[in-house]
């Protein structure tokens, strides 16, 4: 599988509130709105938004990434395991924007609600990944990000 957001163009620059401009989202929003209608595990591998979202994050790109998983997020059903992760993964990009402002309490907070979510979308989970992201892996980069590192990235494995 390849990743269906290699392609994708990446913003200008990060942005950080309070010491950039906000940036144009109308590219981001574009982007967003390719997000399927309901975000399921088993069509993760074709959500071109799911996979843009991760690769904003793992480039740095914290309040981009934020800005393109909240639709993904908002198409999963209430209360679903892919919804759960989706917040927990949320919870990480905004405690590495968190980190990135100084922010640590945010950071020790955004972490905490980051574990709960993930805890909550792997709890009847049978062995293998969520839409694409192992348990632990996810769990890791929480656990970095409590301490303030933020070096870690998110690799999305597909089951054949």
């Amino acid at each position: 599988m390849t990743d269906l957001a290699a392609e994708l163009e990446l913003p200008q620059y990060k942005h950080l509130p309070g010491s950039n401009p906000r940036p144009d989202c109308s590219y981001l929003e574009s982007i967003a709105r390719q997000a399927h209608s309901l975000t399921e595990h088993n069509t993760a591998n074709t959500n071109i938004a799911w996979h843009y979202g991760i690769r904003l994050l793992n480039n740095g790109y914290y309040w981009e990434a934020h800005e393109v998983l909240e639709t993904v997020w908002m198409n999963a059903l209430p209360n679903s395991r892919e919804r759960f992760l989706l917040q927990a993964v949320i919870h990480l990009a905004n405690a590495r924007l968190k980190a990135n402002m100084g922010r640590h309490q945010a950071v020790s907070r955004l972490s905490a609600l980051a574990m709960g979510c993930l805890e909550r979308a792997y709890a009847a989970c049978a062995v293998g990944p969520l839409m694409g992201v192992a348990c632990n892996e996810l769990e890791h980069l929480l656990l970095q990000a409590t301490q303030g590192e933020h070096a870690g990235c998110i690799k999305l494995i597909y089951q054949q």
